[in-house]
Protein backbone atom coordinates (compact mmCIF):
# COMPACT_ATOMS: atom_id res chain seq x y z
CA UNK A 1 0.00 0.00 0.00
CA UNK A 2 1.32 3.38 -1.02
CA UNK A 3 0.39 7.12 -0.65
CA UNK A 4 0.26 9.85 -3.46
CA UNK A 5 1.33 13.17 -3.31
CA UNK A 6 -0.35 15.53 -0.57
CA UNK A 7 -3.15 17.43 -2.66
CA UNK A 8 -2.93 21.19 -1.87
CA UNK A 9 -6.47 21.13 0.44
CA UNK A 10 -3.88 18.80 3.24
CA UNK A 11 -6.07 15.16 2.27
CA UNK A 12 -4.02 12.17 1.40
CA UNK A 13 -5.26 9.96 -1.24
CA UNK A 14 -4.26 5.96 -0.48
CA UNK A 15 -3.83 3.64 -3.44
CA UNK A 16 -4.42 -0.26 -2.86
CA UNK A 17 -0.96 -2.35 -3.31
CA UNK A 18 -2.48 -4.20 -6.52
CA UNK A 19 -0.31 -5.20 -9.25
CA UNK A 20 -1.98 -4.60 -12.39
CA UNK A 21 -0.28 -8.36 -13.29
CA UNK A 22 -2.06 -10.42 -10.74
CA UNK A 23 -5.52 -8.82 -12.30
CA UNK A 24 -4.28 -9.50 -15.67
CA UNK A 25 -3.47 -13.07 -14.71
CA UNK A 26 -6.51 -14.16 -13.28
CA UNK A 27 -8.42 -12.68 -15.96
CA UNK A 28 -6.65 -14.16 -18.90
CA UNK A 29 -6.66 -17.50 -16.49
CA UNK A 30 -10.59 -17.85 -16.64
CA UNK A 31 -11.28 -16.07 -19.34
CA UNK A 32 -14.27 -18.06 -21.80
CA UNK A 33 -14.31 -20.59 -19.09
CA UNK A 34 -17.40 -22.72 -19.41
CA UNK A 35 -18.68 -25.48 -17.23
CA UNK A 36 -18.51 -29.27 -19.02
CA UNK A 37 -17.33 -31.70 -16.34
CA UNK A 38 -16.31 -32.16 -13.08
CA UNK A 39 -12.71 -30.72 -13.63
CA UNK A 40 -13.78 -27.58 -15.25
CA UNK A 41 -15.68 -26.86 -12.01
CA UNK A 42 -13.72 -27.37 -10.09
CA UNK A 43 -12.00 -24.81 -12.26
CA UNK A 44 -14.31 -22.07 -11.73
CA UNK A 45 -14.57 -22.43 -8.45
CA UNK A 46 -10.89 -21.92 -7.45
CA UNK A 47 -11.22 -18.94 -9.36
CA UNK A 48 -14.02 -17.49 -7.35
CA UNK A 49 -11.93 -18.67 -4.39
CA UNK A 50 -8.81 -16.72 -5.74
CA UNK A 51 -11.25 -13.71 -6.08
CA UNK A 52 -12.86 -13.68 -3.04
CA UNK A 53 -9.29 -13.93 -1.21
CA UNK A 54 -8.33 -10.88 -3.64
CA UNK A 55 -11.82 -9.16 -2.04
CA UNK A 56 -11.46 -9.99 1.42
CA UNK A 57 -7.98 -8.48 1.68
CA UNK A 58 -9.11 -5.56 0.09
CA UNK A 59 -11.76 -5.34 2.68
CA UNK A 60 -10.11 -5.50 5.46
CA UNK A 61 -7.36 -3.34 4.55
CA UNK A 62 -10.52 -0.51 3.98
CA UNK A 63 -11.37 -1.32 7.79
CA UNK A 64 -8.59 -0.72 9.09
CA UNK A 65 -6.99 2.61 7.03
CA UNK A 66 -10.69 3.99 7.63
CA UNK A 67 -10.63 3.71 11.30
CA UNK A 68 -7.90 5.58 11.57
CA UNK A 69 -9.63 8.25 9.18
CA UNK A 70 -12.20 8.29 11.44
CA UNK A 71 -10.07 8.88 14.52
CA UNK A 72 -8.61 11.78 12.92
CA UNK A 73 -11.84 13.30 11.74
CA UNK A 74 -13.51 12.91 15.14
CA UNK A 75 -10.32 15.01 16.60
CA UNK A 76 -11.49 17.62 13.68
CA UNK A 77 -14.76 17.89 15.10
CA UNK A 78 -14.42 17.82 18.57
CA UNK A 79 -12.06 20.97 18.39
CA UNK A 80 -14.51 22.40 16.62
CA UNK A 81 -17.21 21.87 18.44
CA UNK A 82 -15.33 23.55 21.24
CA UNK A 83 -14.28 26.74 19.51
CA UNK A 84 -17.92 26.89 18.32
CA UNK A 85 -19.09 26.95 22.18
CA UNK A 86 -16.84 29.79 22.82
CA UNK A 87 -18.20 32.26 20.11
CA UNK A 88 -21.75 31.50 20.02
CA UNK A 89 -22.50 32.91 23.82
CA UNK A 90 -20.80 36.59 22.62
CA UNK A 91 -22.39 36.30 19.18
CA UNK A 92 -26.07 34.71 20.11
CA UNK A 93 -25.86 38.25 22.54
CA UNK A 94 -24.99 40.58 19.88
CA UNK A 95 -28.34 38.90 17.73
CA UNK A 96 -30.55 39.05 20.40
CA UNK A 97 -29.22 42.79 20.84
CA UNK A 98 -29.90 43.47 17.65
CA UNK A 99 -33.03 41.78 17.14
CA UNK A 100 -34.26 44.07 20.47
CA UNK A 101 -32.96 47.04 18.47
CA UNK A 102 -35.42 46.23 15.69
CA UNK A 103 -38.64 45.23 17.41
CA UNK A 104 -38.60 48.09 19.32
CA UNK A 105 -38.13 50.21 15.89
CA UNK A 106 -41.08 48.56 14.60
CA UNK A 107 -42.80 48.78 17.54
CA UNK A 108 -42.60 52.43 17.63
CA UNK A 109 -43.43 52.99 13.96
CA UNK A 110 -46.61 50.66 14.61
CA UNK A 111 -47.25 53.30 17.55
CA UNK A 112 -46.82 56.19 14.89
CA UNK A 113 -49.36 54.77 12.64
CA UNK A 114 -51.64 53.26 14.43
CA UNK A 115 -52.42 56.98 16.77
CA UNK A 116 -52.46 58.69 13.15
CA UNK A 117 -54.84 56.20 11.89
CA UNK A 118 -57.09 56.90 15.48
CA UNK A 119 -56.98 60.71 14.59
CA UNK A 120 -58.42 60.17 11.17
CA UNK A 121 -60.88 57.75 12.82
CA UNK A 122 -62.43 60.49 15.27
CA UNK A 123 -62.25 63.38 12.28
CA UNK A 124 -64.28 60.58 10.40
CA UNK A 125 -66.61 59.83 13.66
CA UNK A 126 -67.42 63.62 14.41
CA UNK A 127 -70.74 63.40 12.42
CA UNK A 128 -72.38 60.23 14.32
CA UNK A 129 -76.15 60.74 15.03
CA UNK A 130 -75.21 63.95 13.71
CA UNK A 131 -79.34 64.58 12.91
CA UNK A 132 -80.16 63.92 16.46
CA UNK A 133 -78.48 67.29 17.56
CA UNK A 134 -79.62 70.68 17.59
CA UNK A 135 -79.17 73.34 14.46
CA UNK A 136 -77.36 75.57 17.62
CA UNK A 137 -74.77 72.25 17.95
CA UNK A 138 -74.67 71.26 14.41
CA UNK A 139 -73.44 74.68 13.81
CA UNK A 140 -71.36 74.66 16.40
CA UNK A 141 -69.78 71.56 15.47
CA UNK A 142 -68.84 72.82 12.18
CA UNK A 143 -67.64 75.88 13.12
CA UNK A 144 -65.18 73.46 15.31
CA UNK A 145 -64.06 71.21 12.23
CA UNK A 146 -63.73 73.93 10.32
CA UNK A 147 -61.16 75.02 12.92
CA UNK A 148 -59.22 72.34 12.86
CA UNK A 149 -55.85 72.67 11.64
CA UNK A 150 -54.79 69.27 9.11
CA UNK A 151 -51.00 69.59 8.97
CA UNK A 152 -48.13 67.74 7.31
CA UNK A 153 -46.57 67.70 10.90
CA UNK A 154 -49.55 66.00 13.05
CA UNK A 155 -50.38 63.29 9.73
CA UNK A 156 -46.97 62.92 8.07
CA UNK A 157 -47.96 60.83 5.23
CA UNK A 158 -51.54 60.44 5.83
CA UNK A 159 -52.00 64.17 5.59
CA UNK A 160 -54.30 63.58 2.67
CA UNK A 161 -56.28 61.06 3.94
CA UNK A 162 -57.07 63.36 7.26
CA UNK A 163 -57.84 66.28 4.86
CA UNK A 164 -60.82 63.84 2.82
CA UNK A 165 -62.09 63.19 5.99
CA UNK A 166 -62.36 66.50 7.47
CA UNK A 167 -64.02 67.32 4.19
CA UNK A 168 -66.36 64.21 4.00
CA UNK A 169 -67.52 65.07 7.33
CA UNK A 170 -68.01 69.15 7.14
CA UNK A 171 -70.19 67.93 3.86
CA UNK A 172 -71.84 65.62 5.88
CA UNK A 173 -72.87 68.50 8.68
CA UNK A 174 -73.23 71.34 6.02
CA UNK A 175 -76.46 69.01 4.46
CA UNK A 176 -77.56 68.16 8.09
CA UNK A 177 -77.62 71.51 8.74
CA UNK A 178 -79.34 72.43 5.47
CA UNK A 179 -81.64 70.16 6.39
CA UNK A 180 -82.32 71.41 9.82
CA UNK A 181 -83.21 74.66 8.42
CA UNK A 182 -85.47 73.60 5.68
CA UNK A 183 -87.42 71.50 8.47
CA UNK A 184 -87.41 74.41 11.14
CA UNK A 185 -88.84 76.69 8.06
CA UNK A 186 -91.66 75.00 7.03
CA UNK A 187 -92.53 73.55 10.31
CA UNK A 188 -92.80 77.66 11.44
CA UNK A 189 -94.50 78.68 7.85
CA UNK A 190 -96.65 75.50 8.79
CA UNK A 191 -97.87 76.51 12.32
CA UNK A 192 -98.15 80.14 11.43
CA UNK A 193 -100.63 79.09 8.72
CA UNK A 194 -102.17 76.94 10.60
CA UNK A 195 -102.95 79.76 13.38
CA UNK A 196 -103.89 82.68 10.93
CA UNK A 197 -106.19 80.25 9.17
CA UNK A 198 -107.87 79.59 12.72
CA UNK A 199 -108.20 83.36 13.67
CA UNK A 200 -109.86 83.38 10.44
CA UNK A 201 -112.49 80.55 11.02
CA UNK A 202 -113.16 82.33 14.45
CA UNK A 203 -114.17 85.63 13.08
CA UNK A 204 -116.35 83.88 10.01
CA UNK A 205 -118.06 81.98 13.07
CA UNK A 206 -118.94 85.09 14.75
CA UNK A 207 -119.66 86.61 11.67
CA UNK A 208 -122.02 84.23 10.55
CA UNK A 209 -123.32 83.87 14.74
CA UNK A 210 -123.94 87.67 14.28
CA UNK A 211 -125.84 87.62 11.12
CA UNK A 212 -127.85 84.60 12.23
CA UNK A 213 -129.12 86.50 15.23
CA UNK A 214 -129.70 89.17 13.34
CA UNK A 215 -132.27 87.36 10.41
CA UNK A 216 -133.70 85.70 13.79
CA UNK A 217 -134.49 89.43 14.69
CA UNK A 218 -135.76 90.40 11.36
CA UNK A 219 -137.94 87.51 11.01
CA UNK A 220 -139.99 88.48 14.08
CA UNK A 221 -140.16 91.81 13.46
CA UNK A 222 -141.68 91.11 9.21
CA UNK A 223 -144.26 89.10 11.56
CA UNK A 224 -145.59 91.48 14.04
CA UNK A 225 -145.57 94.40 11.33
CA UNK A 226 -146.30 92.83 8.17
CA UNK A 227 -148.07 95.44 6.84
CA UNK A 228 -145.30 97.99 7.38
CA UNK A 229 -143.21 95.57 5.79
CA UNK A 230 -145.12 95.46 2.50
CA UNK A 231 -145.49 99.55 2.99
CA UNK A 232 -141.08 99.41 3.41
CA UNK A 233 -141.12 97.01 0.38
CA UNK A 234 -143.26 99.24 -1.77
CA UNK A 235 -141.73 102.02 -0.92
CA UNK A 236 -138.29 102.03 -0.01
CA UNK A 237 -137.09 98.66 -1.26
CA UNK A 238 -139.50 98.19 -4.30
CA UNK A 239 -138.64 95.63 -7.03
CA UNK A 240 -134.71 96.57 -7.54
CA UNK A 241 -133.99 96.72 -3.71
CA UNK A 242 -134.19 92.60 -3.39
CA UNK A 243 -130.95 92.20 -3.43
CA UNK A 244 -129.52 95.96 -2.49
CA UNK A 245 -125.52 96.57 -2.30
CA UNK A 246 -124.13 98.21 0.61
CA UNK A 247 -124.25 101.39 -1.24
CA UNK A 248 -128.36 100.79 -2.32
CA UNK A 249 -129.21 100.37 1.57
CA UNK A 250 -127.28 103.42 2.27
CA UNK A 251 -129.13 105.35 -0.17
CA UNK A 252 -132.17 103.91 1.15
CA UNK A 253 -131.73 104.86 4.77
CA UNK A 254 -130.86 108.32 4.12
CA UNK A 255 -134.54 108.69 2.12
CA UNK A 256 -136.04 106.48 4.97
CA UNK A 257 -134.84 108.90 7.52
CA UNK A 258 -135.90 112.16 5.53
CA UNK A 259 -138.99 111.10 6.15
CA UNK A 260 -138.75 110.68 9.49
CA UNK A 261 -137.87 113.98 10.06
CA UNK A 262 -140.96 115.28 8.03
CA UNK A 263 -143.67 112.87 9.71
CA UNK A 264 -144.94 113.94 13.35
CA UNK A 265 -147.45 111.03 13.73
CA UNK A 266 -146.35 108.73 16.68
CA UNK A 267 -147.79 105.38 14.88
CA UNK A 268 -146.05 106.41 11.92
CA UNK A 269 -142.81 107.85 13.24
CA UNK A 270 -142.59 104.56 15.48
CA UNK A 271 -143.12 102.77 11.85
CA UNK A 272 -140.84 104.84 10.69
CA UNK A 273 -138.00 104.09 13.21
CA UNK A 274 -139.04 100.54 12.81
CA UNK A 275 -138.38 100.80 9.56
CA UNK A 276 -135.35 102.42 10.19
CA UNK A 277 -133.44 99.88 12.31
CA UNK A 278 -134.56 97.67 10.07
CA UNK A 279 -132.48 99.14 7.36
CA UNK A 280 -129.58 99.71 9.36
CA UNK A 281 -129.72 96.09 9.84
CA UNK A 282 -130.11 95.16 6.58
CA UNK A 283 -127.48 97.43 5.49
CA UNK A 284 -125.51 96.38 8.54
CA UNK A 285 -125.99 92.46 7.05
CA UNK A 286 -125.27 93.37 4.04
CA UNK A 287 -121.92 94.95 4.46
CA UNK A 288 -121.19 91.93 6.64
CA UNK A 289 -122.24 89.61 3.66
CA UNK A 290 -119.53 91.50 1.44
CA UNK A 291 -116.98 91.29 4.24
CA UNK A 292 -117.77 87.51 4.63
CA UNK A 293 -117.16 86.95 0.57
CA UNK A 294 -113.86 89.24 0.86
CA UNK A 295 -112.64 87.07 3.77
CA UNK A 296 -113.42 84.00 1.48
CA UNK A 297 -111.72 85.59 -1.05
CA UNK A 298 -109.16 85.59 0.58
CA UNK A 299 -109.21 82.25 1.55
CA UNK A 300 -109.34 81.36 -1.91
CA UNK A 301 -106.09 83.37 -2.43
CA UNK A 302 -104.55 82.35 0.66
CA UNK A 303 -104.92 78.55 -0.32
CA UNK A 304 -104.00 79.44 -3.86
CA UNK A 305 -100.80 80.71 -2.50
CA UNK A 306 -100.08 77.31 -0.59
CA UNK A 307 -100.87 75.09 -3.88
CA UNK A 308 -98.24 77.65 -5.56
CA UNK A 309 -95.86 77.15 -2.58
CA UNK A 310 -96.39 73.15 -2.84
CA UNK A 311 -95.97 73.26 -6.70
CA UNK A 312 -92.72 75.51 -6.37
CA UNK A 313 -91.73 73.32 -3.45
CA UNK A 314 -92.35 69.99 -5.48
CA UNK A 315 -90.16 71.41 -8.08
CA UNK A 316 -87.39 72.71 -6.17
CA UNK A 317 -87.34 69.16 -4.53
CA UNK A 318 -87.30 67.04 -7.83
CA UNK A 319 -84.23 69.67 -8.80
CA UNK A 320 -82.45 68.85 -5.75
CA UNK A 321 -83.67 65.29 -6.82
CA UNK A 322 -81.92 65.84 -10.00
CA UNK A 323 -79.03 67.73 -8.65
CA UNK A 324 -78.70 64.56 -6.03
CA UNK A 325 -78.62 61.96 -8.68
CA UNK A 326 -76.19 63.70 -10.92
CA UNK A 327 -73.85 63.72 -7.63
CA UNK A 328 -74.44 60.58 -7.02
CA UNK A 329 -73.23 59.77 -11.36
CA UNK A 330 -70.32 62.00 -10.83
CA UNK A 331 -69.26 60.01 -7.87
CA UNK A 332 -69.66 56.56 -9.50
CA UNK A 333 -68.00 57.46 -12.97
CA UNK A 334 -65.13 58.96 -10.44
CA UNK A 335 -64.85 55.97 -8.03
CA UNK A 336 -65.69 53.10 -11.35
CA UNK A 337 -62.90 54.69 -13.22
CA UNK A 338 -60.57 54.94 -10.12
CA UNK A 339 -61.11 51.18 -9.63
CA UNK A 340 -60.48 50.47 -13.34
CA UNK A 341 -57.22 52.07 -13.23
CA UNK A 342 -55.69 49.38 -10.89
CA UNK A 343 -57.55 46.74 -12.94
CA UNK A 344 -60.91 46.05 -11.36
CA UNK A 345 -64.20 46.73 -12.64
CA UNK A 346 -66.97 46.54 -10.01
CA UNK A 347 -69.88 45.10 -11.23
CA UNK A 348 -72.84 46.66 -9.39
CA UNK A 349 -74.94 49.79 -9.61
CA UNK A 350 -74.29 51.11 -6.04
CA UNK A 351 -70.52 52.95 -6.30
CA UNK A 352 -72.36 56.37 -6.00
CA UNK A 353 -74.14 55.55 -2.85
CA UNK A 354 -71.82 53.15 -1.29
CA UNK A 355 -70.94 54.71 1.95
CA UNK A 356 -66.83 56.54 1.86
CA UNK A 357 -65.36 54.31 4.25
CA UNK A 358 -66.59 50.84 2.84
CA UNK A 359 -65.58 52.19 -0.66
CA UNK A 360 -62.09 53.15 0.54
CA UNK A 361 -61.76 49.49 2.16
CA UNK A 362 -62.81 47.99 -1.13
CA UNK A 363 -60.42 50.30 -3.25
CA UNK A 364 -57.62 49.53 -0.94
CA UNK A 365 -58.03 45.76 -1.14
CA UNK A 366 -58.17 45.76 -4.93
CA UNK A 367 -55.07 48.22 -5.24
CA UNK A 368 -53.11 45.81 -3.11
CA UNK A 369 -53.73 43.08 -4.75
CA UNK A 370 -53.22 44.90 -8.04
CA UNK A 371 -49.83 46.44 -6.36
CA UNK A 372 -48.80 42.56 -5.52
CA UNK A 373 -49.60 41.80 -9.38
CA UNK A 374 -47.63 44.80 -10.87
CA UNK A 375 -44.76 44.06 -8.41
CA UNK A 376 -44.96 40.48 -9.27
CA UNK A 377 -45.05 41.25 -13.03
CA UNK A 378 -41.58 43.64 -12.46
CA UNK A 379 -39.87 40.69 -10.31
CA UNK A 380 -40.24 38.72 -13.10
CA UNK A 381 -39.14 40.77 -15.93
CA UNK A 382 -36.17 41.42 -13.57
CA UNK A 383 -35.40 38.14 -13.17
CA UNK A 384 -35.90 37.49 -17.17
CA UNK A 385 -33.03 40.20 -17.39
CA UNK A 386 -31.08 39.22 -14.39
CA UNK A 387 -30.85 35.64 -16.27
CA UNK A 388 -30.18 36.93 -19.65
CA UNK A 389 -27.99 39.14 -18.40
CA UNK A 390 -26.09 36.35 -16.25
CA UNK A 391 -26.24 34.05 -19.31
CA UNK A 392 -24.48 36.76 -21.30
CA UNK A 393 -21.86 37.05 -18.36
CA UNK A 394 -21.42 32.99 -18.63
CA UNK A 395 -21.16 32.59 -22.36
CA UNK A 396 -18.81 35.24 -22.59
CA UNK A 397 -16.91 33.93 -19.08
CA UNK A 398 -17.03 30.49 -21.40
CA UNK A 399 -14.87 32.30 -24.55
CA UNK A 400 -12.34 33.60 -21.32
CA UNK A 401 -9.27 32.24 -20.46
CA UNK A 402 -9.30 29.96 -17.33
CA UNK A 403 -7.70 32.41 -15.08
CA UNK A 404 -9.95 35.20 -15.84
CA UNK A 405 -13.26 31.71 -15.69
CA UNK A 406 -12.17 31.54 -12.08
CA UNK A 407 -12.52 34.96 -10.88
CA UNK A 408 -15.43 35.16 -12.53
CA UNK A 409 -16.58 32.04 -10.47
CA UNK A 410 -14.68 33.64 -7.41
CA UNK A 411 -16.95 36.80 -7.49
CA UNK A 412 -20.36 35.14 -8.37
CA UNK A 413 -19.95 33.36 -4.75
CA UNK A 414 -18.85 36.64 -3.33
CA UNK A 415 -21.99 38.30 -4.78
CA UNK A 416 -24.12 35.01 -3.82
CA UNK A 417 -23.01 35.63 -0.18
CA UNK A 418 -24.29 39.24 -0.02
CA UNK A 419 -27.99 37.80 -0.11
CA UNK A 420 -29.58 37.34 3.16
CA UNK A 421 -32.86 35.61 3.61
CA UNK A 422 -34.76 36.84 6.72
CA UNK A 423 -34.60 33.90 8.81
CA UNK A 424 -36.87 33.34 12.37
CA UNK A 425 -34.87 30.23 14.01
CA UNK A 426 -32.12 30.73 15.57
CA UNK A 427 -30.04 27.84 14.94
CA UNK A 428 -30.59 28.29 11.24
CA UNK A 429 -29.53 31.54 11.69
CA UNK A 430 -25.99 30.10 12.63
CA UNK A 431 -26.01 27.49 10.18
CA UNK A 432 -26.43 30.19 7.48
CA UNK A 433 -23.77 32.38 9.02
CA UNK A 434 -21.89 29.68 9.32
CA UNK A 435 -21.78 28.53 5.75
CA UNK A 436 -21.55 32.05 4.27
CA UNK A 437 -18.17 32.58 6.33
CA UNK A 438 -17.03 29.50 4.70
CA UNK A 439 -18.58 30.31 1.63
CA UNK A 440 -16.33 33.87 1.37
CA UNK A 441 -12.94 32.24 2.49
CA UNK A 442 -13.45 29.43 -0.19
CA UNK A 443 -14.33 32.63 -2.74
CA UNK A 444 -11.72 34.89 -1.93
CA UNK A 445 -9.03 32.21 -1.43
CA UNK A 446 -10.12 31.10 -5.47
CA UNK A 447 -10.08 34.94 -6.95
CA UNK A 448 -6.47 34.93 -4.99
CA UNK A 449 -4.85 32.31 -6.15
CA UNK A 450 -6.40 32.44 -9.45
CA UNK A 451 -4.56 35.67 -9.99
CA UNK A 452 -1.81 34.07 -9.56
CA UNK A 453 -2.16 31.35 -12.33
Amino acid sequence: MEASETPKDGSQVVKYDLEQAVLTALDEKYKGIVITDKDSLAMVMGGLRAYRDQRIDLVEWHKVGKAKALKVTRAWDTEKNRIMDLLSPGENRLKLVRKEHEDKIKAVEKKRVDDIRAKIRDISNMDYEITKKSLEEMTALKEKIEGTPIIEKDYEEFVGEAGAAIHNVLISITNAIKNRERLDREEAEHKAEEARLKTIRVKLEAVKKKADDENRKREQLNKAFESQKEWFKKHIKGDSFQTPTSDEAEKALDHLQSMVNDVHEPAIQLLLDEQVEETHGILKFRKDQEKLAADQTEIQEQKDRIKEKERTDKLQKDKEEREAAEEIRIIKKARFESLELIGFTYPFDDLGTMPENQYHEMYEEHKKAWDKDQNDKLLAKLTKEKDEKEAEEKRVADLAPDKDKLIVVAEKLLSFCAIVPEIKDEKAQILLDNFREHLMKCAEGLKTKAAKL
